[in-house]
């Protein structure tokens, strides 16, 4: 993706670490604010577990909106110290677990790319 793409992404995300809502990090719990209940299963049968290494993913496109580019990196980089050279290529579980459930997902994985 170019910077334009990116930032239409970025822009596309509903910033819901504030309030408890970041699925793409945490997974989709059954019940909102109790993941001891389990995971949603999407269509597919495929549990909505969210980021396999909990990354701040809200947060990280959070600061990447209002241009604080080096500290969108520095926040997703607390949970993966290899973003920069992994992003898209290692999994998509957070953009599977993402609040978007019945549009498309915010690719998650470019955002973390071009940081």
């Amino acid at each position: 993706m170019d910077a334009r793409q990116v930032q239409d992404e970025v822009h596309y995300c509903i910033y819901c670490h504030d309030h408890d809502g970041d699925f793409c990090s945490k997974g989709f719990p059954v019940k909102k604010g109790d993941p001891t209940q389990g995971f949603k299963k999407n269509p597919l049968d495929l549990t909505l577990t969210g980021c396999p290494l909990e990354e701040k993913i809200s947060e990280m496109n959070f600061l990447k909106k209002d241009g604080h580019t080096l500290a969108s990196l520095a926040m997703v980089m607390v949970d993966n110290p290899m973003c920069p050279a992994t992003g898209h290529r290692i999994c998509n579980d957070c953009m599977k677990a993402c609040i978007y459930q019945k549009q498309d997902p915010v690719n998650i994985p470019q955002i973390e790319t071009a940081s």
